[in-house]
């Protein structure tokens, strides 16, 4: 896979191909500048570890060892140490201790530090890893993104049921230190039909050997009747669960959860297209209602 990713984003977005390097004595530089491999300041530039690595396209060298930055793409053989900017791509293939920050950031080795990327990868992450779509081989460190990709991580389907929204599905992925949650959900009002679909995070708290705790943050559209035109009919919610192992990788689970209910969509006269059973408080805007209220959950979840 590492060649595989390394190799493909040479070829595709340079037009050039890496050669496999023959083991040289490394020596250490102050500072380097290049156009583009081999055009620069040291030539053979993948047998020195640099303080400064400056590419003002993109570069290939032995190390960093202070702050780099490509217009396009950094990429070294060697470890890391510091700050690392480009525009497409920053790649590693040992350690990388610091900052990466591109739209794409390859640490083949492990990651002490941050990631911040719309596509990050780290073997090992010692640190954080922010944007859409991280992947790491091992459940350490924090990955805070919509795709969080973790060997041996966590991952889960639950089915539940609520107050309001009778049918939910929801797919966690991550790790249970933080996972995000895709959700949908159908119910109805006044003879129609109501669908909801949205985006969260939550954390998994290990209580016992059969009993875990939930605590899942999750932001909620409601579309009704087919009415997609509506731009505040929301549902923000915390749901507060308990997780009880039934058999192995199947639980119950149950808990409390608190909803705060956006709106500026009327039917009949009246705002709001979800049955709330009571609220414990109401406020009328000018032209939105807004609902406070303590609901119930229960459903059944599944780990992968």
């Amino acid at each position: 896979m590492k060649k595989l990713v390394s190799i493909t984003v040479l070829v595709l977005m340079l037009g050039i191909s890496s050669v496999a390097q023959e083991k040289k004595e490394v020596k250490t530089s102050g500072f380097q500048v290049s156009f583009g491999y081999p055009l620069g300041s040291h030539g053979s530039a993948t047998d020195y570890v640099n303080d400064v690595s400056f590419n003002i396209l993109y570069g290939l060298n032995g190390g960093v060892n202070g702050f780099e930055f490509g217009g396009i793409l950094n990429y070294n053989y060697g470890d890391v140490r510091g700050v690392q900017i480009s525009g497409v791509a920053n790649i590693n293939e040992r350690d990388t201790r610091g900052f990466q920050w591109s739209t794409a950031n390859l640490t083949y080795g492990n990651l002490h530090g941050a990631q911040l990327g719309v596509f990050n990868y780290a073997k090992k992450v010692k640190g954080l890893q922010i944007g859409v779509i991280n992947f790491k081989d091992e459940d350490e460190g924090l990955s805070l993104g919509i795709f969080n990709i973790i060997k041996n991580g966590y991952f889960a389907l639950e089915s539940t049921a609520g107050e309001t929204m009778y049918a939910n599905l929801n797919y966690k992925m991550g790790s249970k230190k933080l996972y995000t949650i895709f959700k949908y959900g159908y119910s109805a009002f006044d003879g129609k039909p109501v669908h909801s679909y949205g985006l969260g995070f939550g954390r998994l708290f290990d209580v016992s050997e059969n009993l875990d705790f939930s605590t899942d943050l999750t932001y909620n559209k409601i579309v009704y009747d087919g009415d997609w035109s509506s731009k505040e009919n929301d549902l923000y919610k915390l749901d507060l669960n308990l997780h009880y192992k039934i058999v192995d990788k199947f639980s119950v689970i149950a808990g409390p959860s608190l909803n705060f209910y956006n709106t500026n969509k009327m039917v009949n006269g009246k705002y709001g297209t979800l049955n709330t059973p009571y609220t414990i408080h109401e406020k009328t805007n000018q032209n939105s209602k807004q609902f406070y209220w303590i609901g119930l959950n229960l459903g059944l979840n599944y780990q992968f």
